[in-house]
């Protein structure tokens, strides 16, 4: 196995691994994509599907370019989608939704890939678990075929959008996949067909309506009731400046340091 393609989850998991294997000619991808958030259009060109996701991640982090965001979004793509029967892949990722989205928007890549493909994928804070990059390959789940078209099909549902997303969920084919399933189902809560306000959003406002003000609180908090915790600090401060925007709270102060209140509370009504 001489070509390996090492695939993180994010950074933690990326130090982890650099402070323990000797990473020197190592070849390795982090994948820090929220697809959580934002447009996932669909029925496009891989080219103008990430111009989408790098004008969107520009307003996150302006201080780069969407040229720059979208040249490294696409040289990611183009690097799964360039692996010959030669190569092997080896993916180091959460159980979490957001992992798993991101695992579906991977696989879709590697749809067609000849290349050896294995994964672990367990309920752990990858950035604690040291020893794991010690672990030999053999260690790791191969992924066959089967298996790969399957959180193929899970994101071509997630792009699809609405009864797509039940449907697949629904019709049983991803029950041997425990966290694949679990993943979907919270994605479709936070995605209703209505359109109307998602599950995330939901627990937001009632967690402010119960006396959590401050943003680190509501944080917390809504971490702590998570089966499997998803949302980041920066996740969570966006999603509730959009609830203010939607005037469903209102919002004291700035950044992590903001306070939240029931809009309908301080109106008085």
């Amino acid at each position: 196995m001489e070509n390996i393609l090492y695939i993180f989850n994010g950074d933690c998991a990326f130090e982890a691994w650099k402070n323990t294997v000797n990473a020197e000619g190592k070849e390795f991808l982090v994948w820090r994509e929220n697809y959580l958030e934002g447009p996932l259009l669909n029925n496009i060109s891989l080219e103008e599907f990430e111009k989408a996701r790098a004008a969107l991640l520009h307003t996150w982090v302006p201080e780069y370019t969407e040229e720059t965001l979208y040249h490294y979004l696409l040289s990611m793509d183009k690097k799964l989608l360039s692996l010959t029967g030669k190569d092997t892949v080896m993916l180091y990722f959460d159980c979490c939704m957001y992992d798993m989205v991101m695992l579906c928007r991977i696989f879709s890549l590697l749809r067609e890939t000849e290349a050896a493909v294995y994964l672990y994928c367990e309920d752990t804070v990858l950035g604690k678990e040291k020893e794991l990059y010690e672990k030999d390959i053999t260690s790791f789940r191969k992924m066959d075929k089967k298996s790969i078209h399957l959180y193929a099909s899970a994101w071509d549902a997630i792009i699809q959008g609405g009864e797509a997303i039940g449907k697949f969920f629904f019709s049983g084919v991803a029950e041997s996949e425990k966290y694949l399933m679990e993943g979907m189902k919270r994605y479709a809560e936070d995605h209703p067909c209505d359109g109307g306000m998602g599950k995330s959003e939901k627990i937001l406002c009632s967690l402010v309506e119960k006396g959590h003000h401050s943003f680190r609180e509501i944080f917390r908090s809504f971490n702590a009731n998570e089966k499997y915790p998803f949302m980041g600090d920066t996740m969570c401060l966006r999603l509730l400046d959009s609830l203010v925007e939607k005037k469903e709270l209102q919002k004291e102060g700035s950044g992590m340091e903001s306070f939240y209140f029931r809009s309908d509370l301080l109106s008085g009504s």
